[in-house]
């Protein structure tokens, strides 16, 4: 027979496996709870994951969509010769585009052969080159275009390569490096890129193209190019020699008398009693630039300004082959840099440049004409009189 103390005991044991197990039947609603609330949790997770991944997903639709607006906008406008990619190495050195900023994308485009003019009816042909225009995601996830435009050329004469020329509104910089165009302030170009980079459009972005078609073949002297299509010569100083006018003198009337038929432009001025000679005179001052040394050009002021010849020595076949080098990858070909001179040089649309002598000698050989007729005259009339 159990005694009372062993029933305590198994009392006391049975009381403290009732609260045992109704502490784990506790544990086991919480933990159902817990299981049904993480699930919840997890659905809630789950729907953020999918409406992120939709999201994004779209984004990335749109921005897929602008980048083929842009590539189909830019062939429409240079068919073949346009190249939209997000690849930076597509201008193989960092050397090439170290002014360039690194963007989502870039769009290049070709201008393979035109006439660059400007108001003074100059022109000039230009080769091969390549604008490139730059792309970025902005805060919202939409394209926007930089408000920079930049340039190089590919293709050079050896005139243009020593003037380091390769447009009127590029700098004369190293010709393998891309540079920024100068596009003025408050021009149509600028205020067309400005509306580009605050929100692309596609209406304004095939506007923008036809205005660099139009901005590259213009010579602004309005603006002040970086350097003027004259200044291209072979000549590697463009330093003006020192030239004795007296010894100029003597060679100008040996020649400039037999190219106007001796008929100088000369004539008495009766309020100095003296034979006098007009240094205007068109005929005399074309017959002097005609042979002089160091001639001038007549400028949109009026004045004179030194002429560039395109008088020199050409690269050699040496210095052009050192000098070619890879500088863009452009629709699967590499474009390479080099200096290429044409032998028969295309002179349609090239205006003949009426040449002068500088003004100084104009003046100083027509002053010592005056006094040696004057002198002639004078024994003239001596001699008559004596005689």
């Amino acid at each position: 027979m159990i005694s009372d103390e062993e029933l305590a005991v198994l009392e006391a044991q049975l009381s403290s496996w009732e609260e045992e197990q109704s502490r784990l039947q506790d544990q086991e609603v919480q933990l159902v709870d817990d299981s049904e609330s993480l699930s919840d949790e997890m659905e809630s997770l789950d729907e953020f994951v999918k409406e992120t991944i939709e999201e994004n997903s779209n984004k990335k639709t749109e921005e897929t969509d602008v980048e083929e607006t842009i590539a189909e906008i830019a062939e429409d406008v240079f068919p073949e010769n346009s190249f939209y990619t997000t690849n930076r190495e597509t201008f193989i050195s960092s050397i090439n585009c170290e002014s360039i900023p690194y963007s989502h994308s870039y769009l290049i485009i070709r201008f393979p052969e035109f006439y660059i003019k400007n108001r003074e009816n100059r022109s000039h042909k230009i080769k091969n080159l390549f604008v490139v225009c730059c792309f970025d995601i902005c805060n919202e996830g939409k394209i926007s275009m930089l408000s920079k435009i930049y340039g190089n050329r590919s293709e050079y004469t050896s005139a243009e390569f020593k003037s380091h020329y390769r447009h009127s509104h590029l700098s004369r910089s190293g010709h393998r490096q891309f540079t920024y165009f100068c596009l003025g302030e408050g021009t149509s170009m600028s205020t067309a890129l400005a509306e580009l980079n605050m929100k692309f459009c596609p209406e304004r972005f095939e506007l923008f193209l036809h205005l660099l078609n139009s901005y590259v073949r213009y010579e602004s002297l309005e603006g002040g190019p970086f350097i003027k299509m004259e200044k291209i010569t072979l000549k590697s100083s463009t330093i003006e020699p020192t030239v004795d006018v007296e010894v100029e003198r003597i060679d100008y009337l040996s020649l400039i008398s037999e190219d106007l038929d001796n008929d100088l432009p000369i004539y008495f001025d009766p309020f100095k009693n003296r034979y006098a000679f007009n240094c205007c005179d068109e005929s005399y001052l074309k017959a002097l630039g005609s042979i002089t040394v160091n001639p001038y050009v007549k400028n949109s002021e009026g004045g004179y300004t030194r002429y560039s010849s395109s008088e020199g020595v050409l690269l050699t076949e040496s210095e052009k082959l050192r000098e070619r080098k890879p500088m863009l990858l452009f629709r699967n070909e590499t474009i390479y840099s080099e200096v290429i001179d044409e032998v028969n040089e295309d002179k349609e649309n090239v205006v003949e440049v009426t040449k002068y002598p500088k003004p100084e000698i104009a003046r100083r050989i027509g002053e010592t004409i005056a006094r040696d007729v004057n002198l002639y005259y004078f024994k003239k009339e001596t001699y008559e009189k004596e005689y």
